[in-house]
């Protein structure tokens, strides 16, 4: 199956698995293309073939290099865990392909999660 080849996902509880895989959509992406990660409702990704740059940003300074994400990496979280207080944003680097799922279905399981353990 095309998407065990993210390591991350492959990594998932089974259970999850299937209540996403629905939600994943295949991209193909090119070099220079930008994952928008500080957008409301956006998305989170999983590379398969494709390595995004990220780079972080703050108090609109140019954007510093951070790391590589590919195919053992999940893009876009830190907006939906809230755990950055710079912007983060990625960029591809060597084009692939990657599954886009929108971040509503994340956040909606954190937040599912955190009701049931009240």
């Amino acid at each position: 199956m095309l998407e065990l080849r993210s390591a991350y996902y492959a990594a998932l509880p089974m259970a999850l698995q299937k209540k996403w895989k629905a939600h994943l959509t295949l991209k193909e992406f090119e070099e220079g293309d930008p994952l928008p990660l500080n957008t409301g409702g956006g998305f989170i990704y999983f590379p398969i073939t494709c390595v995004a740059m990220i780079g972080i940003r703050a108090n609109g300074c140019p954007s510093t290099f951070l790391r590589f994400s590919g195919h053992g990496a999940i893009i876009g979280v830190a907006k939906i865990f809230h755990i950055s207080k710079v912007e983060l944003e990625a960029t591809i680097c060597c084009g692939g392909y990657g599954f886009a799922m929108p971040a509503k279905v994340l956040s909606q399981d954190v937040d599912d999660s955190a009701l049931s353990t009240d």
